[in-house]
């Protein structure tokens, strides 16, 4: 059985939460294998919540659209203050305490044309071995809006083409990128 939390961001509902929730998993689980992940901005992580996920095999997705100057052009916080630092941090105490994770990055206007940058960026400075890669879309019923943030299709695949370009050369086998795994 998987439990994926996702929406939002989900560490709001805080640590007392998901301990009842797992606490309820074992108790009705009836032998059955209980999985869950958790996507987070990183905002709210901190030790105790790293425990929590080793203690109770989390994996954990960690929202990062690359470099301060890409992250930090749709994922603000609070006052419209920067989220990178909040992101480095929790990807920094997940290597230091074992936490099993990986990055889900956002494809939009501000990285669409950055693909190797992003990339070398989540390999190299963030650690990730498992890599997602997600277009920001038009929304039909508000495409005034949705042109601001939205990669177009050309741009979503180039991003994608200057990134297999330096995977396939360099980090088959040792980086995994979702999208590029699943189609081979």
């Amino acid at each position: 059985i998987s439990f994926c939390w996702h929406g939002g961001e989900p560490t709001t509902a805080g640590l007392a939460y998901f301990k009842k929730a797992v606490e309820l998993q074992k108790k009705y689980s009836d032998g059955k294998q209980i999985d869950n992940t958790l996507q987070t901005n990183g905002i709210l992580i901190d030790q105790e919540w790293c425990r929590f996920f080793i203690e109770n095999n989390f994996l954990v997705g960690l929202s990062i659209d690359g470099p301060a100057s890409v992250h930090d052009g749709n994922r603000i916080w609070n006052g419209h203050r920067s989220s990178f630092d909040a992101a480095v941090r929790a990807a920094e105490m997940f290597h230091d305490t074992g936490v099993e994770f990986n990055t889900l990055t956002t494809v939009n206007k501000l990285n669409e044309d950055r693909g190797e940058e992003v990339y070398i960026f989540l390999r190299d400075v963030i650690g990730s071995t498992f890599m997602q890669f997600l277009p920001v879309a038009d929304q039909a019923e508000n495409p005034s809006k949705a042109s601001i943030h939205s990669t177009t299709p050309e741009g979503y695949g180039k991003f994608l083409t200057d990134i297999f370009d330096i995977w396939v050369r360099n980090d088959v086998g040792n980086v995994f990128v979702q999208i590029f795994e699943s189609t081979l």
